[in-house]
């Protein structure tokens, strides 16, 4: 918990006479400035807001709390500004990351950067859902997919190569295709729509052929919030994926999965580093920023 955070949360959320005014003030979603409050109280153990139908009051505990630290809030943001950072860097730097890197190369990636940064704070939270920074108060969130949000920054990490592939027993049921115009009769699996992902449609497949692209409707079986989960459902047979190769060394191997349209590339995968603009001149962001480009591209 960023104590500070909250504070000026509920700070704010005094002077603005609303957690809606506050959290515009602020720039951030109602429900991030609401989960601040919410800790704050946690942490103090009573009640600090008030709340009815039409507005907000500070109880007794809220009113002590504002008149002895709202100085100390303003002195706060005041030295930070300074420096340009926007959170104080004693608090762990929060990080969300998709799990098909984040339980893998980007653990070990920070476990490797705290190591050499004398045990820096950080907590990582890794699943699969696409995580706006803003809005679910973290620092940093690691996806293969872009979030379209005006006041995030978006930096590349680093470029994987896919390839289409499918098991030996689906191809024997289906049919090997042989361009791409064929994959519209073939069962195939991809990831679920997100509304705020940035010119990605999962049933529009793209391949490069001698420089040439081609895009084809295909028709999606199945459809995953994970690449795990669908390299699970390809090597059982279900239909055809397009996986990152790194993922598919061992299956290839040992027969499990096959290369489909080798000649035919699918679009790389760019995993991206999201993060509020406000952090733009936050030390500790771009030094995690650098450590995760020089370390993760080698493993992927």
């Amino acid at each position: 918990m960023d104590r500070f955070k909250c504070l000026e949360a509920f700070i704010k959320i005094v002077e603005t006479g609303s957690i809606s005014h506050a959290a515009r003030a602020l720039d951030l979603s109602k429900s991030t400035v609401s989960e601040r409050l919410a800790q704050l109280e946690h942490l103090v153990g009573e009640p600090l807001i008030a709340r009815s139908t039409r507005k907000v009051s500070s109880t007794a505990a809220g009113r002590r709390i504002y008149s002895e630290f709202r100085k100390t809030a303003a002195h706060m943001r005041t030295l930070e500004k300074a420096i340009g950072a926007d959170t104080p860097v004693a608090e762990p730097l929060r990080i969300a990351s998709t799990t098909d890197v984040g339980a893998v190369e980007v653990a070990q990636v920070l476990a490797e950067y705290c190591r050499e940064n004398n045990g820096a704070d950080i907590s990582l939270s890794v699943g699969n859902d696409l995580v706006d920074p803003l809005d679910r108060g973290f620092d940093m969130a690691i996806h293969f997919r872009r979030i379209v949000h005006s006041k995030l920054k978006v930096e590349e990490i680093a470029v994987v190569e896919c390839g289409l592939y499918a098991a030996p027993e689906y191809l024997k049921r289906a049919g090997h295709p042989t361009c791409p115009a064929d994959l519209r009769a073939h069962a195939c699996l991809g990831y679920m729509f997100q509304p705020s992902v940035h010119d990605w449609i999962p049933s529009k497949w793209e391949f490069t052929h001698s420089e040439k692209k081609e895009t084809v409707d295909v028709a999606l079986r199945a459809r995953f919030n994970s690449g795990i989960a669908m390299r699970h459902f390809a090597v059982a047979g279900r239909g055809l994926a397009i996986l990152p190769r790194v993922r598919v060394r061992s299956e290839i191997a040992d027969g499990r999965l096959e290369h489909v349209l080798p000649n035919h590339a699918p679009p790389s995968l760019t995993l991206l580093a999201v993060y509020p603009r406000t952090y733009l001149g936050n030390p500790q962001i771009q030094k995690v920023l650098r450590f995760l480009r020089n370390r993760i591209r080698h493993s992927l």
